[in-house]
């Protein structure tokens, strides 16, 4: 059987989000959930119409409605989701086929985090409650509120993984910030007691900080001998600090090269969502992380944001698109390995028709937050205006 148009995750994986709910994967929204806690995963997994419709469809060369993000993501010349998945599993294919069973969990304790990045929102950030208040969104709350509720679902996660016995060999552990939530340091330790030291762990994190209620993370994890820690840095130094809201550089500088150097055997990836708000300055970020050997050219990943829709590059003025092609062309042969990634970029923006309506709403948004926030765009990015008509 050819494997190319599959996923192996409707016969691998599973995804438990901030709010207890079970789906396929992280592309995929709650409103596809097909279970909750505290359903068992196995049980869901081996008995739910939704993913057995979702099996049937790819071994009937279909693909389903939910799982086009990873296929156009392919066609821009990008590496999907779906693609680290089946090389992942390569070896275990026809097995996982014939008989389904959990081998990957992605888990997200709660979205107890210390940042409100602009480009993020209130489900997925505590940080991003008090200012939702504000703007009067629904999502809005005290923050409060917003971590009594993040704690009693941690509370909840942890205890229900800890009473489960899945296959798993790899994790994925996502946020909020995973590093500020007790639970996340309490299920590691468990993985310890388990000797299962040889599972495959993976976190996305802000990098703000490797310490939680006395707990060290890097000597937590020492024992592991797969480790990814992906960084989500969107800009240098004040760049960073404006679009991840709560962010000092610093700091974030410090861990990071303190993890490069007590925690070897760990895998870090640059993880820039790239967006209007820093496509001007993105190559300068690049360029200062691979200038100073900080990180492997293999090891840049950008992720394209495509929602808020007023945040996305398909929103980049003509001019500016001419622009940033020759910054990217410069580095680019500067760093043959980040040529694929870069043209990734470009082929997105320049696939995009430019609509003056949708530029407007990203600069009524971002004047709307920096008068809640004190803080100002064109301050930081005065050449931006340059390039509007």
């Amino acid at each position: 059987m050819t494997h190319s148009n599959l996923c192996i995750l409707p016969w691998a994986g599973i995804e438990l989000t901030t709010r207890g709910k079970w789906t396929l994967c992280c592309r995929m929204s709650e409103e596809q959930a097909f279970g909750a806690l505290p359903e068992k995963a196995q049980e869901l997994f081996e008995s739910s119409p939704y993913l057995k419709k979702i099996r049937q469809d790819f071994l009937e060369g279909k693909i389903p409605t939910e799982c086009q993000g990873c296929f156009e993501e392919e066609k821009r010349g990008g590496q999907s989701y779906r693609q680290e998945m089946n090389q992942y599993f390569s070896k275990q294919f026809e097995v996982l086929l014939n008989q389904p069973q959990i081998r990957f969990l992605d888990v997200r304790f709660s979205n107890r985090c210390n940042f409100a990045c602009r480009t993020c929102r209130p489900v997925a950030s505590t940080g991003w409650a008090q200012d939702a208040l504000m703007m009067g969104l629904p999502t809005g709350s005290s923050f409060t509120e917003a971590l009594s509720k993040a704690s009693k679902h941690e509370e909840e996660t942890l205890e229900f993984l800890q009473s489960q016995t899945l296959p798993l060999e790899k994790i994925q552990i996502m946020g909020g910030e995973p590093f500020l939530i007790p639970a996340v340091y309490s299920f590691i330790e468990r993985l310890i007691e388990q000797k299962k030291q040889n599972t495959a762990l993976i976190f996305n994190t802000n990098m703000s900080t490797l310490i939680c209620e006395g707990k060290d993370i890097v000597k937590l994890l020492s024992p592991f001998s797969q480790i990814r820690l992906i960084v989500s840095i969107d800009g240098l130094g004040k760049v960073n600090e404006y679009i991840r809201h709560g962010s000092k550089w610093d700091d974030l500088l410090a861990n990071f090269l303190r993890l490069k150097k007590e925690l070897p055997q760990a895998e870090l990836i640059l993880y820039p969502t790239v967006s209007l708000l820093n496509i001007l300055s993105l190559s300068e970020l690049l360029a200062y992380f691979l200038g100073r050997q900080l990180i492997d050219e293999k090891n840049v990943l950008l992720n394209i944001l495509e929602r808020p829709q007023y945040y996305s590059l398909a929103n980049m003025p003509p001019l500016m698109k001419n622009v940033v092609k020759e910054d990217f062309q410069k580095l680019g042969k500067k760093h043959l390995l980040l040529q694929k990634q870069l043209q990734r970029v470009i082929h997105f923006f320049e696939a995009a028709t430019f609509e003056e309506e949708h530029l407007q709403q990203f600069f009524q948004a971002t004047k709307f937050l920096d008068q809640l926030r004190q803080e100002s765009f064109e301050e930081l990015c005065p050449k931006f205006r340059l390039f509007c008509p």
